[in-house]
């Protein structure tokens, strides 16, 4: 059975999925006053604007939190959220970030959020800046500590590692 917590002002409804959640922390590092897993309920929907709480939520590379506009207000927001879909969708195919893979130190147990659109700033592991787009991060972990080499062409057929794709760009 999946958890899912709701958290609502006038304006919107976040949506947390605790089991889809990586724990980035960069709900917590952009928006503290909203996102502080030190207090209960951890998201306080009163700490910040609706506007800058969906700009965070966006940011999510897990996808663990989302959000819904209310109807009766906020409709400047709604107006946002559909004009940067359109944007996003527009985007056929992933931009390479990068022609080579980038060598990281994994941690055993650890979650990561790899970058498949290839418009995160955060290259290879992702920052939310899918959102808006068809592209949703690979979500992977590795089973003991160590080095791997990361796609950042995106043209893989082994997500998130290197396959050799880039030769063929």
């Amino acid at each position: 059975m999946e958890i899912i917590k709701k958290y609502k002002n006038d304006d919107i409804t976040v949506i947390w999925k605790p089991e889809v959640c990586i724990h980035s922390q960069i709900c917590f590092n952009g928006l503290p006053k909203v996102f502080n897993p030190q207090n209960r309920p951890w998201v306080n929907i009163e700490g910040s604007s609706s506007k800058k709480i969906i700009d965070q939520i966006d940011k999510c590379p897990s996808g663990a939190l989302s959000y819904l506009v209310s109807k009766e207000k906020g409709s400047t927001i709604t107006e946002e959220i559909n004009s940067k879909q359109t944007e996003g969708d527009k985007m056929d195919r992933p931009r390479a970030a990068a022609k080579e893979p980038v060598a990281v130190n994994l941690e055993a147990g650890k979650k990561y959020a790899w970058c498949k659109c290839g418009l995160s700033i955060n290259q290879p592991f992702c920052d939310g800046s899918h959102k808006g787009t068809q592209f949703s991060p690979v979500i992977f972990e590795v089973d003991k500590s160590q080095e791997a080499y990361l796609c950042q062409c995106k043209q893989t057929s082994n997500s998130p590692y290197c396959d050799g794709s880039h030769n063929k760009l």
